[in-house]
């Protein structure tokens, strides 16, 4: 295995530990929120956390998105990257104090609407500290960071839901003080107090970096757009309590998004690491083959047990949530893909292409979540996710090329495609229970025979590793 190969695959680990902490024990928690939470609650929880979700890069100018890029940048001074980016952060984080009397419309309990705002505040602190630490490669101070961060929230969680019964607002205290212990470990084990030198404020650099981050502010627009507007849809058409179940279900997705988000960490660093060697093209294509795979694979495999799963995970109320998650994996699927690909307008420091091409996903978002949402529910909630992220992947295989051509063989993609299609079409056919895991495992067979070059290269990497380290 090259040393690229290596370092992409050891960085992946270590930012799977810290993910891995974060995500999985948030989908641990999901029959602990179900026992504790009506669906109404849940439903409540949900839509405040996707609205967070869009506020965090507005107010922060998706600062932080600019400090890992420059930081990575040998040409330019960590200290000024820092330092202009919080002084760029505090800017926003005031101005956003024009919106409180907004929020109290929108949300009516006064103390949950302040406990937000610290929340945004703190979180946008916390995202720049945690891009800084993985842009100087200190990426096992970064995993732990998030392991213990989530392990903090998850008994901030258990104390304050289970033993004092706070409801929702108990959920957001949770998650106010485990980011906050997660800034004082920042403060703790990284160098970055010594980064910030108010004498190294500097207007053009703040130019640079916002002209770096401003095209990511619409880009998380519409990302949001396609992955969280559907909520208030779903709140519209028929209620909060179907949302809360459509947020359950969104939890079996957190799993392969919990693989997806691990590796792009990883492969963001690894592609402006070798942008500039010969032959990155054909290494470009390899791991994007690998990924591929890894996608389907999984996505196929959960397919198998989603039912099971979900009635082993939640409480019987939430059951039906497995009808929600087949067009939500898909959609995973393709947002990771894009997010792949997503990689080279970073690289080449274009962020106009990441907004260009997912504006056209977000207004399709919005058209098809008004025509599917109303007759479908969750199921269209999903279908319209899926069809966003496709049409945002297929733009995106096509601008890139003119920074790199990524080779991918149609027939296995397009193989993979139709055997999770055929997947789906056995869970919602509602057979005997082992009669469709049989018929879905079969299939998973034939999904890896179908990436069995693929399959077999790694197999080969992997074991040449341990032979070297034995």
């Amino acid at each position: 295995m090259t040393d690229r190969y290596k370092k992409l695959l050891g960085n992946s680990v270590l930012f799977a530990v810290g993910n891995f902490g974060s995500r999985i024990l948030l989908v641990l928690l999901v029959p602990f929120y179900t026992h504790f939470l009506s669906t109404a609650e849940y439903g409540t929880i949900d839509l405040i956390t996707t609205s967070l979700t869009l506020l965090l890069p507005i107010i922060s100018v998706s600062i932080n998105e600019a400090v890992f890029r420059f930081v990575m940048d040998k040409g330019e001074s960590a200290q000024a990257v820092v330092t202009n980016a919080l002084a760029i952060n505090a800017f926003g984080i005031l101005i956003s104090l024009f919106l409180y009397p907004l929020a109290q419309v929108y949300i009516d309990t006064h103390g949950l609407v302040i406990i937000l705002y610290i929340i945004l505040a703190v979180d946008s602190v916390q995202v720049i500290m945690a891009q800084y630490t993985r842009a100087a490669g200190k990426i096992m101070t970064y995993a732990v960071n998030g392991v213990i961060k989530t392990f903090v929230l998850g008994i901030t969680n258990i104390l304050l839901l289970a033993v004092l019964h706070l409801g929702v607002i108990g959920y957001f205290y949770s998650i106010l003080i485990s980011s906050i212990f997660s800034i004082l470990l920042f403060l703790v084990t990284t160098d970055i107090v010594s980064k910030i030198r108010f004498k190294m404020m500097d207007s053009r650099l703040m130019r640079r970096m916002l002209v770096y981050a401003i095209p990511l502010i619409p880009n998380s627009l519409m990302w949001w757009l396609i992955n969280a507007s559907s909520r208030f849809f779903i709140v519209s058409y028929h209620g909060i309590e179907v949302n809360g179940i459509y947020a359950v279900a969104s939890r079996i997705p957190a799993i392969l998004t919990l693989f997806s988000s691990v590796f792009i960490q990883s492969w963001q660093m690894s592609a402006i690491e070798e942008s500039d060697s010969s032959d990155r093209e054909n290494f470009y294509s390899k791991v994007y083959s690998y990924y591929q795979l890894i996608l389907f694979a999984t996505t196929s495999a959960l397919l198998i047990i989603i039912k099971p799963l979900s009635a082993a995970a939640f409480a019987a109320d939430y059951y039906g949530s497995w009808k929600y998650v087949p067009f939500l994996l898909l959609s995973v699927v393709f947002s990771s893909l894009s997010g792949y690909l997503g990689a080279n307008y970073l690289v080449a420091k274009e962020t106009k292409g990441v907004f260009q091409t997912s504006i056209i996903g977000g207004f399709l978002s919005i058209v098809l979540n008004f025509l599917l949402i109303p007759y479908m529910g969750g199921v269209g909630a999903g279908l319209s996710a899926f069809v966003c992220f496709l049409v945002m992947w297929i733009l995106r295989v096509y601008d890139t090329k003119k920074y790199i051509k990524i080779r991918n063989d149609p027939r296995i993609f397009l193989f993979s495609i139709l055997i999770i299609f055929i997947q789906m079409l056995i869970v919602y056919m509602d057979l005997n229970l082992m009669i469709e895991m049989f018929l879905s495992s079969v299939l998973f067979i034939v999904l890896l025979i179908i990436h069995r070059k693929n399959i077999c290269e790694l197999l080969n990497k992997f074991l040449k590793k341990l032979k070297v380290a034995s």
